[in-house]
């Protein structure tokens, strides 16, 4: 079974207890020797490492001890693609933050399968928002972007509002509000929040466009969570 690493701690001497995330619940491991830097292991002492794990019985431990490791992918695999490691670390601080581990286990898939893909390479900026919405839609703040979230109407769109749920008709739109999301970007930010899977089936987001609603994500996160988002400064340049 596929195992989505969430969390390291220093156990004692160079081990670790790691705690990972699969499709059935959280498990917490031993892994002897992680923190040497000569571990045969040291992928798993990086948050968001997706591997396959078996184990041995704890013996005099707490908990199992790994036995063997196969990594699938790993954040030592992006060292030459900084922003994608910029992003994987930042999506590390977000599921850490946010979520209890009942949350995590919620929305496990939607966590592997754009993990997988910006490991991958692929539709790493529409990846990377579809998982933060779907965090924040496990995390109570589900948006409505089937209409106006004032009035209803699926007419005249004009913007998305962090704030208000969702999006705003030009009825409702407040013109000393600034605006968050430029309507060209309307319809595939709709398209991204009602994917029920990371298959997008829309033009990719330029990178303007991208790093916009990136940076109303987090300031919504930070706002509404009261945690400061580390790795941030990574991404958005102020």
């Amino acid at each position: 079974m596929k195992s989505i690493v969430i969390k390291i701690s220093a156990y004692k001497e160079k081990d670790a207890v790691v705690t990972s995330l699969t499709e059935t619940g959280i498990i917490t491991f031993i892994v002897k020797g992680l923190l040497s830097s000569k571990s045969k292991n040291l992928a798993l002492n990086n948050p968001l490492t997706i591997a396959n794990l078996t184990f041995s019985e704890p013996g005099k431990y707490k908990y199992p001890v790994l036995k063997e490791a196969e990594i699938i992918y790993s954040p030592l695999n992006l060292m030459g693609r900084l922003k994608d490691l910029a992003l994987v670390m930042l999506l590390a601080d977000i599921i850490n933050s946010t979520m209890q581990d009942e949350e995590k286990i919620v929305v496990y898939k939607y966590i592997l399968s754009s993990l997988e893909d910006i490991y991958r390479n692929t539709n790493i900026n529409e990846n990377t928002l579809y998982l933060i919405f779907k965090i924040l839609d496990v995390s109570g703040f589900a948006f409505d972007v089937k209409g106006c979230t004032n009035c209803g109407s699926k007419n005249n769109i004009v913007t998305f509002s962090f704030d208000k749920g969702g999006f705003v008709c030009a009825n409702c739109y407040d013109k000393s509000e600034r605006i968050i999301v430029e309507a060209k970007s309307l319809l595939k930010l709709r398209a991204l929040i009602l994917a029920e899977s990371n298959t997008f089936d829309f033009d990719p987001f330029t990178e303007e466009e991208f790093v916009s609603i990136l940076k109303e994500c987090l300031a919504f996160i930070e706002d509404n969570f009261g945690i400061k988002i580390k790795n941030k400064e990574l991404i958005i340049k102020n």
